[in-house]
């Protein structure tokens, strides 16, 4: 081992023995040693990658130059709000406050939670979802309302493959879902039947690990409208490539590669459509010493260049 790399690798496991997450300098690489207290995951920050006893994460995103200077605010990538998000002890969101170029609120999503720890509401300016279950822990209400729209859902479980949902939109009939589960809760068929009498199905296959490998959408009995194939790291980092076919022409009409670095943050993301055209997302991270990035640069087809920041606070 080159001594340099010797003595810095000495220097940051006692730098890590001595302080908290959130009072590390932050670190140019992932070839690091992660606190023991960081290897906790909550579920409900999944989507996120966030790992340890996060407490409150801010996340605000820039227009940048090609060299990633910051250029200005206002310029999220993919056009979505920046965030300020507090969490509990559990791993639990408790409110997500979506915030604009100025740091001012737009809206907020609250979070409440039963004993058990299981999601019952979440209410927002523009969406919300209610939750019920029953004795047995599963879920068997649903309301979510969004713009115009509440569409209130009653769940029977008729068998143990067989899943019926009655949905309402307003207290008319909207509709029936029946949902067919295999030997291991996954679902397998989704029917939909709207108010005419419409029927739409979406049938899943899964791997091994529970991930879904393949989608089919059908309109009707017979019509194809889609089939999505779903091809996963062999390393399971991640999704590494997607692809649909439209109708049922057996053309492949686009298409998504990504790439994975160790800690599981897409670091390449290329997108092909029905046309050829071709958009190829480079990304690189900054991390702290829980495994968190707390800078991301992306680079879109080398003309669109953003820069996110990450405030990540974590319990003691």
């Amino acid at each position: 081992m080159n001594p340099k790399y010797l003595l810095k690798h000495l220097l940051i496991t006692t730098v890590l023995l001595l302080l908290n997450c959130d009072k590390i300098e932050p670190v140019d690489n992932i070839d690091t040693v992660i606190l023991d207290k960081c290897d906790f995951r909550s579920t409900y920050l999944e989507t996120e990658n966030l790992r340890g006893p996060v407490k409150k994460v801010e996340e605000r995103s820039f227009l940048a130059t090609s060299k990633f200077e910051k250029k200005e605010r206002g310029q999220m990538y993919n056009w979505e709000y920046d965030f300020i998000m507090h969490v509990d002890s559990s791993g639990r969101i408790l409110v997500l406050d979506w915030i604009n170029e100025g740091d001012f609120l737009v809206h907020r999503d609250k979070y409440k939670y039963d004993k058990l720890g299981r999601l019952t509401e979440r209410t927002g300016k523009f969406t919300s979802e209610y939750v019920g279950y029953d004795d047995l822990g599963r879920e068997n209400y649903r309301k979510d309302i969004g713009g115009n729209a509440a569409l209130e859902c009653f769940t029977e479980y008729v068998s143990g493959e067989r899943i019926v949902k009655q949905c309402k939109e307003y207290d008319e009939y909207a509709g029936t879902i029946e949902i067919t589960v295999d030997s291991l809760s996954r679902d397998k068929l989704h029917v939909s039947v709207d108010p005419d009498g419409n029927e739409f199905k979406i049938k899943t296959s899964h791997n091994e690990f529970w991930d879904i490998v393949g989608m089919v959408e059908y309109e009707n009995i017979e019509d194809t409208l889609e089939y999505t194939k779903y091809i996963y790291d062999s390393g399971s980092k991640g999704l590494q490539r997607e692809e649909w076919y439209l109708y049922d022409d057996g053309q492949l009409d686009g298409w998504i590669i990504s790439d994975y670095n160790a800690l599981g943050d897409e670091v390449l993301v290329e997108e092909y459509d029905i046309d050829l055209e071709k958009e190829v997302d480079k990304i690189e991270y900054k991390y702290d010493l829980c495994g968190n990035w707390i800078l991301k640069r992306i680079n879109i087809n080398d003309e669109e260049y953003y820069v996110i920041e990450r405030e990540i606070e974590y319990f003691e």
